[in-house]
């Protein structure tokens, strides 16, 4: 148990420590790449946690999805102009593929 909060405490530490330092050098989305990154080292030295609780994952995703839709310029959404059927299309699709590969 002390183990597993050992891991959670270290992945929560760097990953904060890397967002700032990404931060400062103005890279975008600094958070996102710091936790991508943060993640995958921790994951190839078998430091990083073994199980997200399936609560605990299903709140990351909506915090995620919700911080990445903020990042959305209302010009980029004008750009799509007539588009926006086929872009929904693939939106739809994505996430119905998703879903049923994750059953």
């Amino acid at each position: 148990m002390v183990r597993t909060v050992a891991r959670w405490v270290l992945l929560a530490v760097v990953t904060v420590a890397a967002s700032v330092g990404l931060t400062l050098l103005g890279v975008p989305s600094a958070a996102l790449f710091a936790a991508l990154v943060v993640g995958i080292v921790l994951a190839l030295l078998s430091l990083a946690p073994t199980a997200v609780p399936r609560r605990a994952g299903l709140a990351a995703q909506a915090v995620l999805g919700v911080y990445i839709g903020t990042m959305v310029h209302d010009d980029s959404l004008a750009a799509l102009g007539p588009h926006w059927p086929i872009v929904v299309t693939v939106v739809v699709a994505t996430l119905a593929i998703s879903v049923l590969a994750g059953r």
